[in-house]
């Protein structure tokens, strides 16, 4: 089965085009033949918890469920874990390839089922209420459907436009705090004359400082110590970094980031990289804005991962073809 991540304006593109919007006719074709891949089932199109922060985004309840709907219909409510999910385990197989141990890794479950699982297993408990008001209107649901119909609504977030009884847009200020640090991290390099090595090394080393509870879990686990670690060196410890897989294309677009010094770092950069990391990582095809796919693809880091990175929806249609052909 083909796993295909879809950024959200991708999602927005199909949703155009299964409601008739003008904008989303060029995609109908597109938007056919996804339909026709999940029915199926040739084709999969996992969401993320970063496709509900971006819904919740849109103020009107109608847009919101216009492409809520779109999205669970398509994907089936099929789930992609984030990278804090996934990193434990790469970790293990990365110290393993190195130290030769820890001999038991921990499970790698890119893929699942639902907002438990796209959420990283923090998704907090559905309320009986909830349960019971959506029973009340549809009684001959099953417990998947559900769950299913249960997940629309937390998606597409309430009917009218926000903000609404206290009900507001998710809370920016992670992902502003995150862009002015980045943001400040540029001009330290601009008044140190940092080269592009010496660039590389620094975000290398945030990165590390930043997984360091996750990571010191992991030397546990291995029976490895810090300082076993860093004997490797400045060069293995970078390697160590893109040995973990949901991790190693996030460095690689914010090294190519701060490549460019005149780049100004955006709230939506946290999203962006750190969904688009897993999703290259573990899925086959990921389509999303021109900015990531030239980046991702001039890194060698999608072709090293194993991942098709296209920016336009229609070129979908051609490896949705080949995957038809391959399942015949």
């Amino acid at each position: 089965m083909l796993r295909v991540y879809l950024d959200e304006n991708k999602w927005i593109d199909l949703a155009r085009a299964v409601s008739g919007h003008p904008q989303g006719e060029k995609f109908n074709t597109v938007a056919m033949m996804v339909a026709a891949a999940v029915s199926h089932s040739e084709a999969s199109f996992p969401l993320s918890a970063g496709h509900m922060f971006e819904t919740w985004k849109q103020k009107s309840g109608r847009r919101r469920r216009e492409v809520a709907t779109t999205m669970l219909t398509i994907s089936k409510n099929h789930a992609i874990a984030p990278h804090w999910q996934l990193v434990p385990g790469e970790i293990d197989r990365a110290l393993r390839r190195r130290f030769g141990r820890p001999i038991n890794c921990l499970p790698i479950r890119p893929f699942g089922q639902g907002i438990t699982h796209r959420s990283g297993r923090y998704a907090p408990p559905i309320p009986e209420t909830l349960r019971a008001h959506v029973l009340a209107s549809e009684p001959s649901l099953s417990q998947s459907e559900l769950s299913d119909a249960i997940d629309l609504i937390l998606l597409a977030g309430p009917r009218e436009d926000l903000p609404i009884a206290g009900v507001a847009s998710p809370p920016t200020k992670p992902a502003q705090d995150f862009a002015r640090e980045q943001n400040e991290q540029v001009q330290r390099f601009i008044d140190h004359a940092a080269d592009k090595d010496m660039r590389r090394r620094g975000v290398a080393a945030r990165e590390l400082i930043g997984m360091q509870d996750v990571l010191e879990a992991g030397l546990a686990r291995a029976n490895v110590s810090w300082h076993e670690l860093m004997e490797l060196g400045a060069s293995e410890v970078t390697a160590f970094m893109l040995d973990l897989p949901s991790r190693a294309a996030g460095l690689e677009l914010m090294w190519r980031q701060f490549d460019n010094q005149q780049t100004e770092w955006k709230p939506n950069d946290l999203i962006d990289i750190g969904y688009l990391s897993s999703a290259v990582a573990y899925c086959d095809v990921v389509v999303t804005e021109r900015k990531w796919m030239h980046m991702l693809n001039q890194s060698g880091v999608s072709k090293r991962l194993g991942a098709i990175v296209i920016s336009d929806l229609n070129d979908l249609t051609e490896l949705l073809v080949s995957a038809s052909a391959a399942a015949a």
